[in-house]
């Protein structure tokens, strides 16, 4: 029989352990407490909802989560099953975190970490998800004089959440709609204010705002019958941005005014075209 060299024997007598012996294993005891992970945080709630509440089809919105953790506590690798995540019903971007706050329930001090996601749905929808968090949970464990920062995964199962997005209103919707949704703003302005017969002036144009312009297109003001008319020209187009060009050259001295340019789009805020 081999015995540890720690150990001693004694005829008639239970081995027993030497103070060295005690020595290794408060070592070893410190070691395992420092490696293996301690599953002591907890995941207390989490919640997704949209702003605004109220959104239509195309609407440009925002997606937030609020998650609620110990005291101490952070999240990463986030991953939400059960989530609307199919690219022919919608967009979503990348969860950012927006805030992380402590707060305080009963006695007991909670972390409120806060993340937002840009989204925009392509069709109307309403149903109702039942999300699934998966995550690596990251804690600051404390063992002797050291302190140190330990991971694992971790789930939890979310709130409810309800997608309701709305279709855009048949009711008011101009024939000249080209699917715009948001607001905008149409400016434009000319190469040159005065002129003669035969001059070239320029028409440039200049569509921004917030929302979301897809395939929209530039309105063109009505052919004057006093001026020679070129097509237009996109000069610049960007998702919230779009430029153009046009020429007119005035016949005559009776050509003095270029007809009004209008832009149609939806606004969600107020649910009017």
């Amino acid at each position: 029989m081999t015995l540890s060299p720690f150990l001693r024997p004694v005829r008639g007598q239970t081995p027993r352990a030497t103070p060295n012996l005690h020595r290794l294993l408060l070592t070893v005891y410190c070691l395992l407490s420092f490696f293996l992970p301690s599953l002591g945080g907890e995941i207390f709630s989490g919640r997704l909802y949209t702003v605004p509440k109220q959104i239509y089809e195309n609407q440009a919105f925002e997606i937030h989560f609020e998650l609620e953790v110990s005291f101490g506590s952070e999240v990463e690798d986030l991953r939400i099953s059960d989530f609307p995540n199919n690219p022919d019903l919608i967009t979503v971007g990348r969860l950012e975190t927006a805030s992380r706050n402590r707060i305080t329930r009963g006695d007991q001090a909670i972390n409120l970490l806060h993340f937002i996601a840009s989204a925009r749905c392509h069709k109307p929808i309403t149903h109702t998800f039942n999300p699934t968090l998966q995550c690596m949970f990251v804690e600051r464990r404390t063992s002797g004089f050291f302190s140190h920062w330990q991971s694992y995964p971790k789930q939890h199962a979310l709130d409810p959440f309800t997608l309701r997005v709305l279709p855009l209103p048949d009711a008011g919707r101009p024939a000249h709609f080209s699917g715009a949704v948001g607001t905008f703003h149409l400016s434009g302005r000319l190469s040159k204010t005065t002129a003669h017969p035969g001059d070239i002036i320029t028409l440039r144009l200049e569509l921004n705002g917030q929302g979301w312009l897809g395939n929209a297109v530039m309105p063109v003001p009505p052919t004057p019958s006093l001026f020679k008319t070129y097509p237009q020209k996109e000069v610049l187009r960007e998702p919230l941005r779009i430029q153009t060009e046009q020429v007119f050259i005035p016949s005559c001295t009776n050509a003095t005014e270029l007809a009004a340019a209008r832009f149609c789009f939806f606004n969600p805020a107020t649910g009017r075209y």
